[in-house]
């Protein structure tokens, strides 16, 4: 399964997924032209589970590398005017969503964030700008859930990165930008009887 999340307003965004290839792509930058600008680029790729127990902990776990950038620029302002401010970060998330048997709709039943980074200015004149790469798991558990038979899951990995600012200054405008890139090879899940 694939998924990238919804279009925003006053923000620029570039998101892929793609189930077949276990690519996640995200770029998320805020519209020089508005005052204010915030929200999510997610992208995420899944499986369906249906638990083969009539009781059992489900433990879902993912490999996969990933890169970054991200920069904030928060232009100089007269000392009359309120400095702007922005703010990013990068996160990977697990999520663990269940049918429910009354709506026949899948519904978040657990879920999981790794944060990958996370910058703010809120200066009048500030150039930063980063980028890093890493490999999940790691240390991270993964995420475990439990479940029976009669249960289907939906298992998701997802990429999320948010971008914010706040400008008080019509002539110069922050410029907040990240992107986030990740390789997943591969994804499993371990069942362990409990009945």
């Amino acid at each position: 399964m694939q998924w990238t999340s919804a279009e925003l307003p006053d923000l620029v965004q570039m998101k892929s997924a793609s189930a077949e290839t276990g690519r996640l792509h995200l770029m998320n930058l805020t519209d020089w032209t508005a005052h204010t600008a915030s929200g999510y680029a997610q992208a995420g790729i899944g499986i369906l589970v249906r638990p083969s127990h009539k009781l059992c902990r489900l433990t879902f776990r993912a490999d996969a590398s990933y890169t970054f950038r991200h920069m904030i620029d928060t232009p100089s302002v007269p000392g009359t005017v309120p400095w702007s401010r922005a703010c990013n970060r990068g996160t990977l998330r697990l999520v663990a969503q269940r049918v429910n048997p009354v709506t026949g709709a899948f519904e978040t039943d657990l879920q999981r964030s790794v944060p990958l980074w996370a910058d703010s200015a809120a200066t009048g004149s500030t150039l930063f700008a980063d980028g890093g790469h890493g490999t999940y798991p790691g240390a991270d558990p993964g995420l475990s859930v439990l479940g029976g038979s009669a249960d289907t899951f939906a298992l998701w990995f997802i990429a999320s990165v948010f971008v914010g600012k706040e400008d008080h200054y019509r002539t110069n405008r922050t410029i907040c930008q990240a992107n986030l890139d990740c390789a997943v090879p591969a994804m499993w899940v371990e069942q362990t009887p409990l009945s």
